[in-house]
């Protein structure tokens, strides 16, 4: 969703699923699991279990989706090389997107010793 900081007017809304279950709409503050980070040309990278997604910030239209084999547990965007990686749940690979297609460009088999779970910056 977008709205006016001015007006407080919606701009646009984008439906990317629901909530499930009535105990999660009532314990849930988002369903968002990882992001948004914005991406060089200003749209939203974002993943909701195991869809990952690219939405336009100035209409709200899906610009493409990316489905993985199990819930995305890290998500990381990297703005100095342009990529989009991807934690997947008990998985020991390390799967790298395009953020501008969603193409897979993983550079031959990375494998993880460990799990992904957050990057910070030095």
């Amino acid at each position: 969703m977008s709205f006016s900081l001015k007006t407080w007017e919606q701009q646009w809304l984008t439906s990317l699923g629901e909530v499930g279950g009535l105990f999660q709409k009532l314990l849930s503050d988002s369903f968002i699991d990882q992001g948004p980070y914005f991406n060089k040309k200003g749209n939203l990278l974002m993943s909701i279990e195991d869809q990952i997604y690219a939405v336009d910030a100035t209409n709200g239209s899906i610009l493409w989706e990316h489905k993985t084999d199990k819930d995305v547990k890290a998500l990381v965007y990297s703005e100095n090389n342009n990529s989009l990686y991807v934690g997947v749940r008990k998985s020991n690979k390390l799967l790298v997107l395009d953020p501008s297609t969603g193409n897979d460009i993983t550079p031959g088999k990375l494998k993880l010793r460990g799990t992904l779970i957050d990057i910070r910056p030095r």
